[in-house]
């Protein structure tokens, strides 16, 4: 059976970036903090000497694209507010050079992408070893909800690595989430890499799914539409205010306890 997305269980269908278009600067600020406080909480957010008194499992250096961290944030939040089993999502790690002790971040278009100008930060995503096989039903379901509550867009099989009794999806830039408009007609790329025998059972489910999903969008219609109108309306998009405009924090303040 399918995990019911429809009016018992709804959606949660939200933009993808983390300042929203209607957040003044200080909101914007506070948003920013409390995501890095959160990543320095759970241990994603680390100075050098941290990073190595860890013996974190072996790391690929992703260079200083926080859109990264962004969007494994929105599949992990799927991954816990759905219950998923068998989909995960590898840890992302913002580490700071030795001597750097604050992070300064800037919004740098009108779209909110999330920027640092600074070579003495870097990301560094979480090595998967993998072993190579087929995909099962149970599997591609949860990636169904993953698409239907985040809008992620880039479920080809490259981006997916198998181990014994999970899929990893690795590539997780926020440039590939559309939560207003997801692509489940992309989830047809993967029926060579189902199971033998449940292909046909794939496309039905994924047929079914998206079905649903429609359904509820009509009855999130009026409220969908107004937000997209807000968006839309550039003399209401407070973000374009404060483009370029560095924020900046230090690891004191985002040692501080969580609200």
């Amino acid at each position: 059976m399918i995990k019911s997305v429809g009016p018992e269980k709804p959606l949660h269908i939200y933009r993808s970036e983390l300042i929203a278009v209607n957040m003044d600067q200080d909101a914007a600020r506070n948003a920013l903090k409390g995501f890095l406080k959160q990543l320095r909480q759970d241990g994603l957010l680390l100075t050098h000497k941290e990073f190595s008194e860890r013996k974190i499992s072996p790391c690929l250096c992703k260079g200083r694209n926080f859109g990264r961290l962004i969007g494994r944030h929105h599949i992990n939040t799927a991954i816990e507010c759905n219950g998923l089993k068998r989909i995960r999502v590898p840890k992302k790690y913002v580490v700071l050079d030795p001597g750097v002790r604050e992070i300064t971040l800037s919004i740098i278009d009108e779209y909110g992408t999330l920027a640092s100008s600074s070579k003495r930060i870097k990301i560094y995503a979480e090595q998967i070893l993998e072993k190579y096989r087929r995909i099962n039903l149970e599997e591609v379901r949860e990636l169904m909800t993953i698409v239907a509550t985040t809008g992620y867009s880039d479920c080809y099989r490259r981006n997916l690595i198998t181990t014994e009794d999970t899929v990893y999806v690795v590539d997780t830039e926020i440039k590939e989430f559309f939560p207003l408009d997801p692509s489940f007609e992309h989830l047809e790329f993967l029926q060579k890499s189902i199971e033998e025998g449940s292909q046909l059972e794939f496309q039905e489910e994924l047929l079914d799914r998206e079905q649903q999903y429609q359904m509820q969008r009509l009855a999130q219609f009026p409220e969908l539409k107004c937000y997209s109108e807000i968006f839309s309306d550039a003399s209401r998009n407070l973000r374009r205010g404060y483009i370029n405009t560095p924020f900046q924090f230090t690891l004191e303040e985002l040692d501080e306890a969580l609200d």
